[in-house]
């Protein structure tokens, strides 16, 4: 059996087409599925439509109490999936059911996992490109054994072998893209074209990408704090040196005139910079403070009746 989880957030413009062409695509191949809606919290009609798919019983869903983020949805459709295989995608069309059936045959005894990478972007803009390239540099220099593909998609087909290794990570911050990649196992990968949502806006902001590309950083790599010790000991060693040069300085020429120009230049930046190191460590305690917490990564407040017997 192959289980579909798919996250929804606002998408009533785009479900009834989603679902039906999914609906078509799965008919017309020769095995059981189920598909789980996974309404994160949204405030238009997207739970209500999810609920009528629901009357078929391959159809479930799953409502959050509010809205906790596209990780937090995919954790929950993970975890109450049942298939053999796994297929994770987006509602908003972007990702095409019509490609099923080709990453279906992809899955063997050697393949445990097929995922999409986007050749294109153009639907997005070119300072958001660049600003993706810059990422995927960093996070495969600086990534403690994670190595991301550029351009690589959550819509992929797993085994279940592969899902219940996703589901052992117990970390509150998912970066889910950087998980697929640590947990290992063979990953094929088919180049697709970058699809144009068909209908309504997109949910994610150019501030949502950058926060979320942070999370990646800090959850697979301490770069960040090596850095901040790095520049931090050249800084001291300038400081140093400089202070022993005035020293010289004023003992062989006599009393030097103070330049208040450039004790105020020296004090900004290093104070930037202090503050900036502090950001950093912060991030990373902050972190570690949210894990501790041990909060649900989400809350249920509805799902399907079979769902409850099962879980």
């Amino acid at each position: 059996m192959i289980s579909f989880v798919v996250p929804v957030y606002n998408e009533e413009d785009s479900l009834n087409l989603f679902n039906e062409r999914l609906t078509r695509v799965l008919h017309s191949i020769d095995t059981s599925y189920e598909i789980i809606y996974v309404d994160d919290g949204s405030y238009d009609n997207s739970l209500n439509i999810i609920k009528n798919f629901a009357n078929d019983s391959k159809v479930k869903f799953i409502s959050f109490s509010r809205n906790f983020g596209k990780e937090s949805a995919m954790l929950a459709g993970l975890k109450f999936s049942k298939g053999d295989l796994v297929c994770v995608m987006d509602a908003d069309l972007q990702h095409p059911p019509e490609l099923i059936p080709q990453m279906l045959s992809e899955i063997d005894d050697n393949t445990d996992v097929v995922a999409t990478i986007r050749i294109n972007r153009n639907s997005t803009s070119k300072f958001y490109n660049f600003g993706a390239k810059k990422f995927y540099k960093i996070m495969n220099r600086t990534g403690k054994g994670v190595k991301l593909t550029p351009g690589v998609q959550d819509f992929r087909i797993m085994k279940r072998q592969v899902v219940e290794s996703i589901l052992s990570l117990n970390e509150k911050r998912r970066f889910s893209k950087g998980i697929f990649n640590w947990v290992g196992y063979n990953t094929k990968y088919i180049e697709i074209k970058d699809y144009k949502r068909l209908r309504g806006k997109t949910k994610w902001k150019f501030m949502d990408s950058f926060r979320y590309g942070i999370d990646g950083i800090i959850s697979f790599s301490t770069a960040p704090l090596d850095l901040a010790i790095f520049l931090g000991t050249i800084l001291s060693a300038i400081g140093f040196f400089y202070a022993l040069y005035i020293a010289i300085k004023t003992l062989v020429l006599g009393k030097d005139v103070p330049g208040f120009a450039t004790i105020v230049c020296l004090l900004l930046i290093i104070g930037g910079v202090n503050l900036i190191f502090l950001g950093i460590i912060g991030s990373y305690i902050g972190r570690i403070y949210e894990e501790v917490k041990n909060r649900p990564s989400y809350i249920i407040k509805e799902k399907s009746e079979d769902l409850f017997k099962d879980n």
